[in-house]
């Protein structure tokens, strides 16, 4: 189904398959960001978590308090 669109100057042809493409764009971005919102989320979970670990289990799964200060002192968009 073609549709004519009139703009100022200008008479723009789209089909539905170009605004079904546009909505799916529109999906997966919001798709993508949602993603990017949750990893960050764990990742901020994780690293006050790792900070909560007494000295022995630290020293158990072979990381020195100094790792976890480094780690855990990074920004939530950084791995």
């Amino acid at each position: 189904m073609n549709t004519c669109v009139h703009t100022s100057d200008k008479h723009v042809n789209y089909t539905v398959e170009s605004r079904d493409g546009f909505w799916t764009k529109v999906a997966n971005t919001f798709v993508m960001v949602s993603d990017l919102l949750a990893t960050w989320h764990q990742r901020t979970g994780q690293r006050k978590a790792l900070l909560s670990l007494d000295d022995r289990i630290l020293s158990d799964i072979g990381i020195s308090r100094a790792q976890v200060e480094q780690e855990a002192n990074k920004p939530f968009w950084k791995e």
